[in-house]
């Protein structure tokens, strides 16, 4: 027998989870570490995502040396931390509309030692409106 659990529970439990979990992940991209908070329900800090989802980003890039980065959907901020790793002087911002992978880009930032990630939390569109949303599981409105 399966008990359904409400989304409200699951929504405190998640969160408690980003806000104390110590699971970590060391991740290495041209010769630096970036470590990662990681949680029982978003675990998408391997080695393996982040050579596929983020790394392609920053090989296109080349020499560049961009003075600002706009992340979109900054999750748990692989790409911003990254981004404000590699280029020091540039100011990256960060847009996430889910709370919980705010505060896992937020703790990641710390983790990092990174100060030029500049959080927003909102996500982006063409116009204003309120838009359905969904990290995971049931979808709720934003």
């Amino acid at each position: 027998m399966s008990v359904r659990i409400p989304y409200s529970v699951k929504r405190y439990l998640r969160i408690a989870d980003c806000l104390l979990t110590r699971r970590k992940e060391v991740l290495t991209y041209r010769g630096l570490n970036y470590r990662f908070y990681h949680t029982r329900w978003w675990d998408t800090a391997s080695q393996y995502i982040f050579d596929e989802e983020i790394v392609p980003y920053f090989d296109a890039i080349g020499d560049f040396e961009p003075q600002t980065i706009v992340d979109i959907g900054g999750a748990e901020g692989h790409f911003a931390i990254t981004a404000a790793k590699i280029f020091p002087a540039c100011l990256v911002y960060a847009f996430e509309p889910s709370l919980r992978q705010r505060l896992l880009l937020s703790r990641n930032a710390y983790l990092n030692a990174v100060k030029n990630v500049e959080i927003q939390p909102i996500g982006l569109w063409n116009k204003e409106d309120s838009l359905p949303f969904r990290t995971r599981s049931e979808e709720r409105r934003v």
